[in-house]
C-alpha cells in the first residue's frame, strides 16, 4: 500500500540518520517526537509527497484495495 506522510517522514530521516549506527527503535522514537514537533510547513511537504507516492502506488497497481 502507499506511505502515508509520516513513513515518508520517517524514512527520510532513517536516511539521515543512517550512519549514526542507531538501532531502529531509538529512530522510531525520534521520528515520533520530531513529527510531533514539525511545523506546518514540514507536514504538508510530506503530505504531499503522500499523495505523489498514491499517485503512482495506483499506475503500479491498478484495481488495488487494502485489505487487512
Amino acid at each position: 500500500r502507499p506511505p502515508n506522510a509520516f513513513f515518508l517522514f520517517r524514512n527520510a530521516l532513517n536516511s539521515h540518520l543512517a550512519t549514526r549506527n542507531l538501532k531502529v527503535p531509538q529512530i522510531s522514537m525520534a521520528a515520533g517526537e520530531l513529527w510531533g514537533t514539525a511545523s506546518e510547513e514540514i507536514k504538508n511537504h510530506y503530505t504531499k509527497l503522500q499523495e505523489i507516492a498514491k499517485v503512482l502506488h495506483l499506475e503500479m497497481h491498478p484495481g488495488y484495495v487494502y485489505r487487512p
